[in-house]
C-alpha cells in the first residue's frame, strides 16, 4: 500500500514535468514570418532549417546553394551567407526585408528594401524609426528637430526633417508626398529630377521643397535657397553677405551696429568688429556671431543654444542643453523649459534647492524684472531618479525530491529538453492519492534599472518595476500598465478607453477628427499654422489673420499669401489668379476674371465707337477720292489730300475698337485664365501699335489742316500757289513716319530694360512672380556670382557686363554661358503695349517706370497739339470775321456775312470742343499721376475707350464735306418736296373752283 502511494505520487509530479516542457516549447510567437520559411512547394519549415546543410523541404529550395554574387537568381532574390555556418543559399528580398534572416552579405538597405534606410555612417536602420520622438533608434543625423538647415516637411501630423539620403528614392516619407524628388524610369533606367516639387541648394550639398525656397526661413546650408530672392523677402542675414554688388546707403552689407565697410571675403558672413564666418555657419546651433545674428529664430527657428541666448534674444524659441531627447524652450518668458543636467527622456528631474536654474532663463541673462532670479528655488519637487536595479519576488514553491529508477519516455518533437522520466501507472488504476505538501520560498531577481516605470510588467508577481512610478499615467494601454505622463494631453489616444485625452482636462487642446486613426487634438498654436493635421482640416479653416487664400474648390485647400497674384495658378482652379470675389483685388483697370473688358456699358460702347469710325472713316476716304479733281484749286486739293489722310488714320482707330472687341468675345467667360497669355500675343502688340498709329497722325494731321487754314486766312492771294501737292504730301509723310518710329520704338531689341520691363520665367523659384521685372532679374544675376560656384571664380568685371545688360537677350545668354543649374529661362515678353488688357500704350505712368519718359512725351506733344489748334483757330474766327466785316456793302450782304461768320464760329467751336475732350483731360490724368497722385482705374478705363477713339468717330463730321453735302441734299431735297406738295394744293383748289363753278 505504502509502495502504491509512492507510485501515485510519483505519476502526479511525472504529470506536472510534463506539462511544464509542453509549455516550454510551446513559447508564443511573435510573428510567423519571424519564424517560418516558407518553401517554393509552398510548405513550410522553421527558420532555423534554412541553409543549414539538410534539405528541409521536399523541393530542397531552401538548400539552393549559391555565390555571392547570385547569378541564377530571380529579380526579388539574393545570394544569403550565413557566415557561422558558412553557407550561400539563394533567398527571397522579402526575408532580408522584414528580418526573418540576417545575412552576413547584405543588410536590407543593400536590397532597396522600403522598409529601412541607410544612415551617413553606413548603418540600416528601419524606416519606422523616422522622427518618431526617439533619437537612439534612428541614423544619427534623424535627431528630432524640425529646424535648422535640411529637408523639412510634415510626417504623421508634425513637421519631420528628413535625412538627405531618403530623397533618392521612390519611397514617400511625408504626408504630402513632397520627398519625391526623382522621378524613376523602368524602362530606360532613367533618373530625373522633379524641380516642380523639390529644389538643390547650388552647392549641391542638399535638397529642401521646392515650395520652401524664399520663405523667409533658411533650409540651404549655403543659404542659396534665400539670399537670391528678390529684397522684399530676403532674411536680415542675408544682408550681411559679403558680395559683389557695389554697395550704395539703401543696400550697404555691415554689421546691424556698424558703419564700417565689410571687410569680409566673398560670400562670408560680417558679425561685426572686424569678425566673419563662413555662412554655413548660419543656423547650425552654435552662436558663432557675438550678437547671435547666425542663430537668429525669425530664419532659423529653434537653433539657438538656450545658454547661448542674450537679453535681445527674449522671447524666441531655443534649444536645451540635453543629451539623448529633445527640448525646446522660450528665453525670458520667465517659465522653466530646460531640466537640469542627467535628466531623460523617461526620467525628467525638476529644479531643486539653488544654485542653478534653467538655461532657458538665467543663461539668456533676462532683462531687469523679466524670468527668474538666478541661484533662487525653482521647485520644490523631489528629483525622480532611475534606480541602477530593480528587485523582483516571486513565490516558489517545491515537492520533496524523491530518486526513481531511470526510464526514458520518448521527447517531443523539436525539444531539446533531456532528462529522465518515470513510467505512468496504467490507465485502468482507480487508486488514489495526495501529493506530497511542497514547502515555499521567495525567489528574487534582479533586472536592469531600465526596465522600471516603462509600462510593461517585468516582475509578474507583485509587478514592482511598474508600482508607484511617478510621472506616469496608470491605465489599460494594451500590452502596457501605464504611460509616461508626458502622453496625457498630448493628441494621441494611448490607452484603449481613451482617458489619457478625453477623461482629462486638456486646456490650450483642438480636438478634430483623427489623423492616421491616432491624433485626437493638437496644440492652440498649431492651428493655423499652413500644416494640416486634422482629416477635415479643421484646424487649418477660417484662418484670415495670416493673409493666406482659400482655394476656390479646396484643391487644395489653400496657399500662401505671397502665391496670390503671382501668375502661376497655385490653385488648380486658378481662383488665386482670378477668384470670383473681385474685392479680393483687382489691379487691372479694364478686366475682370471672366471678361477682357469687365464694364458692360464699355463693352458696348466699343462696338458702337468702332462701327461708327469704321463705316464713317470708309464713307469719307470713298468721297474724297472721287471726287479729288486736278482742275481743282491748290487749296482745294490740299484740303482733299488731308481729309482723305485724317480719314485712313480715323479708320485705323476703328479697326482697333473692332479687334479689340472680337478679343473680347473670344475670352468672354475665360479671360483671367488667358490673361498672360493675351497681354503677351502678337495680337495684343499690334493693336497696340494700331492705337499709337491712328492717334499721332490724326493729331499731326490736325495740326496741318489747322495750319493750311490759318495760312489761307493770313495770305489769301497766296493760296492760288501754295501749298503745293508736293508740300502736303511732305507734311503727310512726315506724319506717318513720326507716328511709325513712335510705335514701333517700344519693341526695338536692344531697349528692353525701357520698354519691354517685364518677362516670363519659367521654373525659377527665386521671384515672387511669374512675371519678373527686367531690374530683378538682372539684381538677382548679380547674386549669383556670390553664390553659385560656376561663378564664384568669375572676375570682378563679370558683374559690370551683366549691370550694363541692356536687353533680356543679353541677360539671359550671360546667365546660361555658365552652365548654371538656376536658368533664366525666358517663354513671353510683356512691353508697352501690355500694361492692360485693351493692349493701349501707357498713357498714366510714374516715375517708377522706365519709359516714363516716352510716354510723358507723348502726352506733352499731343497737350501742346491741341493748344496750338485751339489757338489757330481762335485766330481764324477773329481775322475771318474782321474780312468780313469790311467787305459788306448792302444790306443784303450785311445779313450774309453775319450768317458766315456765325457758321464759321460753330464749325470751329465744334472742332475745339471735342479736340478739348479728346486730348485735354487724358493729358491732364497723365500729369496728376506722373506727379505722385494716383488716377482711378475707372477714369483711365473712360480715357483709354471713350475719350481717346472719340476724334475718330467724329472727325469724319468735323472736317469732311461728304457729311455737309449729305446734310444739304437732304435739306434741299425736302424743300423741294415741300414746295411741291404746295403747288398740288393750288392746282387741287383751282380745280375744286371749277368744278363748283
Amino acid at each position: 500500500m505504502h509502495r502504491q502511494n509512492i507510485m501515485e505520487r510519483l505519476l502526479y509530479i511525472s504529470l506536472l514535468l510534463i506539462l511544464s516542457l509542453r509549455l516550454f516549447d510551446a513559447q508564443p510567437q511573435t510573428s510567423v514570418n519571424h519564424n517560418i520559411f516558407q518553401c517554393e512547394d509552398g510548405s513550410f519549415i522553421p527558420v532555423v532549417s534554412f541553409c543549414d546543410g539538410i534539405k528541409d523541404c521536399d523541393d530542397g529550395s531552401d538548400e539552393i546553394n549559391t555565390i555571392f554574387s547570385c547569378p541564377r537568381c530571380k529579380t526579388d532574390e539574393i545570394g544569403c551567407h550565413l557566415s557561422l555556418r558558412k553557407r550561400t543559399c539563394t533567398i527571397r528580398k522579402s526575408y532580408l526585408c522584414n528580418g526573418v534572416v540576417k545575412c552576413h552579405n547584405a543588410t536590407p538597405c543593400d536590397v532597396n528594401c522600403p522598409s529601412h534606410y541607410r544612415c551617413e555612417n553606413n548603418n540600416c536602420v528601419e524606416r519606422t524609426t523616422l522622427c518618431n520622438g526617439n533619437e537612439w533608434d534612428g541614423c544619427q543625423e534623424d535627431d528630432n528637430w524640425s529646424s535648422g538647415a535640411g529637408f523639412k516637411c510634415v510626417r504623421q501630423g508634425s513637421v519631420c526633417r528628413l535625412p538627405q539620403q531618403l530623397l533618392q528614392d521612390e519611397v514617400q516619407d511625408c504626408d504630402q508626398r513632397d520627398d519625391l524628388c526623382f522621378t524613376f524610369f523602368s524602362n530606360t533606367d532613367e533618373i530625373r529630377f522633379n524641380r516642380s516639387r523639390c529644389y538643390k541648394c547650388l552647392d549641391g550639398s542638399m535638397i529642401i521643397p521646392r515650395h520652401k525656397v524664399c520663405d523667409g526661413v533658411i533650409d540651404c546650408s549655403d543659404l542659396s535657397d534665400e539670399c537670391l530672392c528678390e529684397e522684399e523677402v530676403i532674411p536680415d542675414i542675408c544682408r550681411h553677405v559679403k558680395t559683389r554688388i557695389p554697395q550704395t546707403n539703401q543696400n550697404k552689407i555691415t554689421a546691424a551696429s556698424d558703419d564700417e565697410e565689410n571687410p569680409c571675403k566673398l560670400g562670408e558672413i560680417y558679425c561685426g568688429n572686424g569678425t566673419c564666418i563662413n555662412r554655413t555657419s548660419v543656423c547650425d546651433t552654435v552662436a558663432d556671431c557675438s550678437d547671435n545674428r547666425d542663430e537668429r529664430y525669425s530664419y532659423c527657428g529653434d537653433t539657438l543654444k538656450c545658454k547661448d541666448g542674450l537679453p535681445q534674444d527674449a522671447g524666441a524659441k531655443c534649444r536645451c542643453d540635453t543629451s539623448g531627447y529633445s527640448v525646446a524652450g522660450t528665453l525670458c518668458d520667465g517659465v522653466g523649459d530646460c531640466p537640469p543636467p542627467g535628466s531623460s527622456s523617461r526620467f525628467i528631474t525638476y529644479w531643486g534647492d539653488p544654485p542653478g536654474a534653467p538655461d532657458d532663463e538665467c543663461s539668456a541673462t533676462c532683462p531687469s524684472g523679466q524670468g527668474f532670479t538666478c541661484g533662487s528655488r525653482i521647485s520644490a519637487g523631489k528629483s525622480a531618479v532611475a534606480p541602477s536595479v530593480i528587485i523582483c519576488s516571486k513565490t516558489v514553491e517545491l515537492f520533496p525530491f524523491i530518486s526513481l529508477p531511470p526510464q526514458l519516455i520518448p521527447l517531443q518533437p523539436n525539444s531539446s529538453a533531456n532528462f529522465t522520466p518515470i513510467t505512468l501507472p496504467s490507465p485502468r488504476s482507480t487508486t488514489t492519492f495526495l501529493p506530497p505538501t511542497p514547502f515555499s520560498f521567495i525567489e528574487t531577481i534582479e533586472l536592469d534599472g531600465d526596465a522600471s516605470c516603462n509600462g510593461t510588467i517585468e516582475c509578474e508577481e507583485h509587478h514592482e518595476d511598474e508600482t508607484g512610478c511617478p510621472y506616469r499615467f496608470y491605465c489599460d494601454a494594451g500590452n502596457r500598465v501605464n504611460i509616461p505622463s508626458s502622453s496625457v494631453c498630448d493628441g494621441t489616444v494611448d490607452c484603449k478607453e481613451g482617458e489619457d485625452e478625453f477623461g482629462q482636462d486638456c486646456p490650450g487642446r483642438f480636438y478634430c477628427p483623427s489623423l492616421n486613426n491616432s491624433l485626437v487634438s493638437i496644440q492652440n498654436d498649431s492651428t493655423c499654422d499652413f500644416i494640416i493635421n486634422c482629416d477635415d482640416s479643421s484646424d487649418e479653416l477660417n484662418c484670415t489673420k495670416d493673409g493666406r487664400f482659400y482655394c476656390e474648390n479646396g484643391v487644395p485647400l489653400f496657399v500662401n499669401k505671397r502665391q496670390i497674384f503671382d501668375g502661376r495658378g497655385d490653385c488648380s482652379d486658378m481662383s488665386d489668379e482670378c477668384p470670383t470675389d473681385e474685392k479680393v483685388k483687382n489691379t487691372e483697370s479694364f478686366s475682370s476674371r471672366y471678361e477682357l473688358i469687365a464694364s458692360p456699358v464699355l463693352r458696348v460702347l466699343v462696338w458702337i465707337m468702332g462701327l461708327t469710325s469704321i463705316i464713317g472713316n470708309a464713307a469719307v476716304i470713298i468721297f474724297e477720292g472721287c471726287n479729288f479733281r486736278k482742275k481743282d484749286s491748290v487749296l482745294s486739293r490740299a484740303n482733299h489730300l488731308l481729309v482723305l489722310n485724317l480719314a485712313v488714320a480715323d479708320f485705323l482707330m476703328g479697326l482697333y475698337l473692332i479687334l479689340l472687341g472680337i478679343a473680347g468675345e473670344i475670352y468672354s467667360g475665360v479671360y483671367c485664365i488667358n490673361k498672360w497669355d493675351w497681354l503677351s500675343s502678337t495680337p495684343c502688340a499690334t493693336m497696340g501699335i494700331l492705337v499709337v498709329l491712328s492717334s499721332e497722325t490724326s493729331v499731326i494731321t490736325l495740326g496741318l489742316m489747322t495750319t493750311l487754314r490759318l495760312y489761307a486766312v493770313l495770305k489769301p492771294f497766296s493760296t492760288s500757289t501754295k501749298p503745293t501737292q508736293g508740300q502736303v504730301l511732305i507734311g503727310i509723310s512726315f506724319a506717318w513716319i513720326f507716328s511709325i518710329l513712335l510705335a514701333f520704338i517700344p519693341l526695338a531689341p536692344n531697349l528692353d530694360y525701357l520698354y519691354t520691363d517685364v518677362a516670363w520665367v519659367k521654373d525659377n523659384p527665386y521671384f515672387q512672380n511669374a512675371t519678373v521685372k527686367f531690374s530683378s532679374a538682372q539684381r538677382w544675376a548679380e547674386k549669383l556670382f556670390t553664390f553659385d560656384p560656376n561663378y564664384s571664380e568669375l572676375p570682378d568685371q563679370a558683374t559690370d557686363d551683366v549691370r550694363r545688360a541692356t536687353s533680356w537677350g543679353k541677360l539671359q545668354t550671360f546667365v546660361q554661358k555658365q552652365n548654371s543649374k538656376q536658368t533664366l529661362e525666358i517663354s513671353r515678353y510683356y512691353g508697352y503695349y501690355s500694361a492692360d488688357s485693351v493692349c493701349i500704350p501707357r498713357l498714366f505712368v510714374s516715375r517708377n517706370d522706365n519709359s516714363f519718359g516716352f510716354s510723358l512725351s507723348i502726352t506733352i506733344f499731343n497737350f501742346l497739339a491741341f493748344t496750338y489748334v485751339a489757338c489757330a483757330y481762335s485766330l481764324v474766327v477773329w481775322v475771318s470775321r474782321k474780312k468780313l466785316m469790311k467787305t459788306e456793302n448792302s444790306g443784303r450782304r450785311k445779313a450774309t456775312s453775319k450768317d458766315k461768320s456765325k457758321q464759321l464760329q460753330n464749325k470751329v467751336l465744334r472742332l475745339v470742343i471735342t479736340d478739348f475732350f479728346c486730348w485735354v483731360p487724358i493729358s491732364i490724368m497723365a500729369f496728376i499721376n506722373f506727379s505722385g497722385i494716383p488716377v482711378s482705374n475707372v477714369a483711365y478705363a473712360v480715357s483709354a475707350i471713350v475719350l481717346l477713339p472719340i476724334n475718330s468717330a467724329l472727325n469724319p463730321i468735323l472736317y469732311s464735306n461728304f457729311i455737309d453735302n449729305i446734310i444739304d441734299k437732304t435739306r434741299s431735297r425736302l424743300q423741294t418736296s415741300s414746295q411741291d406738295t404746295s403747288n398740288a394744293d393750288v392746282v387741287v383748289a383751282r380745280s375744286s373752283r371749277e368744278t363748283r363753278i
